[in-house]
Order: structure tokens, then sequence, then C-alpha cells
């Protein structure tokens, strides 16, 4: 699938806690000629200094690890060639994935998996354009979809003896991909996640998900892989909160990117500047060193905060925005 063969050597830095994603590579790996170690959630840094000496060239883990590990490999020099980079555990944005292939100058593929699955529900070829299922063990379904054929991933389980699953709603939402893929498996495919049910909000710019925000931040400058957006209340105005990781973050830096953001906004979604202009939202901007956002292991990357307010650690670095 992968072009894999008996001159790879591959590492696992999955969690070997709670999650299976290190247990199923353990397992999986027997079955091939690939050199492989299995080494559970290591340091990015231990995990830098062993690449070079150990020739991995292929890297397995949660897409924050990944970026983590390049950004150390930038300041240190990349350590010899990578040939695939296999992630999973969180979803990633277009940005960082063209960041982190361009660096490593492989690709980055990424599945689709959940604890309650207990395995690998749905996989992306080499051509990236959707999650290959794997029709062998699970039957899902879109139910309730839109008119763009996005609904909640419901799932059943096909060959499980123990704890079966039937119709298991998992919370994700994607789309059946219509055309067949270049690849020329045959399986069924899903779209990239759109998000999660309680990543989508209803508001003054309509029915938003974290794709409605990802190209307002593409042109910005040194933005970090972490970010989340916040919708909250402030005296009965919708506030839109971006809280944004910004290498150099200076003055200069910062009001480059709200600009940045506004004009993305203005060019992208007219009716969405529209409401902002008149004051119908007003929008905010805190920002945060690299690897300082993320407070837990996965980050929503859009929350509705409406009925508590952001949290206290946000408050202390805002930069608000009027509209000209």
């Amino acid at each position: 699938l992968y072009g894999l063969g008996a001159g790879d050597r591959l590492l696992c830095s999955l969690d070997l806690g709670w999650g299976l994603g290190s247990l199923l590579v353990e397992r999986g790996v027997r079955y091939t000629p690939l050199f492989a170690m299995v080494a559970g959630r290591v340091d990015p840094l231990e995990a830098y200094r062993r690449l070079g000496e150990y020739r991995f060239n292929v890297l397995v883990s949660d897409p924050f690890w990944l970026a983590r590990l390049t950004g150390i490999a930038r300041e240190r020099g990349r350590p010899g060639p990578m040939k695939l980079l296999l992630g999973g555990g969180e979803g990633i944005t277009e940005r960082t994935r063209a960041e982190l292939e361009a660096f490593w100058g492989a690709p980055l593929c990424m599945t689709y998996a959940s604890t309650e699955a207990a395995t690998i529900l749905a996989f992306e070829c080499t051509q990236q354009s959707g999650y290959h299922v794997n029709e062998f063990d699970f039957y899902p379904e879109i139910v309730e979809p839109d008119g763009d054929g996005y609904g909640e991933i419901v799932l059943t389980t096909v060959t499980r003896r123990v704890m079966p699953l039937v119709r298991y709603r998992t919370g994700d939402v994607a789309r059946w991909e219509p055309a067949p893929c270049p690849c020329g498996l045959p399986f069924g495919r899903l779209s990239p996640l759109r998000g999660r049910l309680d990543e989508q909000v209803s508001c003054a710019w309509g029915n938003v998900h974290p794709e409605f925000f990802e190209p307002l931040l593409r042109p910005v400058p040194g933005l970090g892989s972490d970010w989340q957006v916040s919708l909250y209340e402030r005296e009965l105005t919708p506030v839109v909160q971006f809280r944004l990781e910004l290498e150099g973050g200076g003055d200069a830096a910062r009001e480059r990117a709200v600009q940045e953001v506004l004009a993305a906004l203005q060019r992208g979604h007219q009716e969405a500047w529209l409401a902002y202009c008149q004051r119908l939202v007003d929008i905010e901007f805190a920002f945060f060193a690299p690897g300082t956002l993320r407070r837990q292991r996965k980050l929503l990357r859009l929350v509705d905060e409406r009925p508590s307010g952001p949290p206290d650690w946000v408050g202390r670095a805002v930069h608000r925005s009027r509209p000209q």
C-alpha cells in the first residue's frame, strides 16, 4: 500500500496507555518485513536524537507529536531521509500537513480510528483523497446528512464477538466520496473529517465548523500547528475569539496576523464580513507561545463558550479588533 519493504525502519510513538494505537502497530508489523520499534509516548527530543542512529524512515504518531518533532529538527537539522509519515489520534489541518511534508520530503497519510472500535476504521492511501473504509470489519453509515452530504458517522461492527457495536454514534462528521480513488482500492471512502458534532456552532455567521476557519488562518505567517476558535457573548454581542500560537509574537507580528485574518474573512465570506462590519459579531485575538495552547491531549478547534464565557487563562492575552 505504501511501498514499504525489508529495508525500511519504523518508529511508533503512539501512546501505550489507554489508547490502542501502539498495540495495533506492534501486532501489525509482525506480518511485515519492517524493522520496527514501538516506543510509546517518548519525548520528541529523545526520538530526534535516535532518528539518525537507528535510521528510521517511517514515523507513526499523533499529528501534534510529529509537529513538535519537526520543530526540533528545523532547529537542529534533519537527521536523514524520510519515506512515510503516518498520523492518527486526532485531525490535522492542511496547512500543518503541507509544512510537515515539505520539511521531511515524505507524504503524511492519516488514519481514522476510535477507542470504541478498538482498531483502525479507515485509512488514507498516498493519494490522500479520503479514508478507505475497512469494510471487512465495519459497516459505517452517514446519518442525517446536510445539503452537502455531511452527517454523523454511525458504526456497526461486522466480525466482533466481544462488545459488538450496532449503529454506534461516533460524533464525527464526514460524507461519502463518490468518485473512485486513483489508487484502485475498491473500498468506500469517507471524506476528511469536517469535525465533531460538538465542533459545529450556529451563530450570526451561520453554521460554522473548523473548516470554515482554516482558510482564514492559512495566510498568517509564523502560525503554529495548534489553534482554536471560541464563540462567547459579551454584553449580548456574540464574540468570535481566535486563539493562535504565534512564533516571534511581537506587536508587529500580532498586528499582521490580525490583518491577514480579517482580509481573508473579507475575501472569502462576504456575509460574515458584513455581520462584522455591522457589529453583529465582534472579533478578538488571543496569542500564545508555541506549545502552550493545548491543555489536554486533544484540542477542539471550535468551542461554544456562550454558556460559561472564556476561561480565565485566556483573558490576559486578548487583542480586540474593531471594524474600520
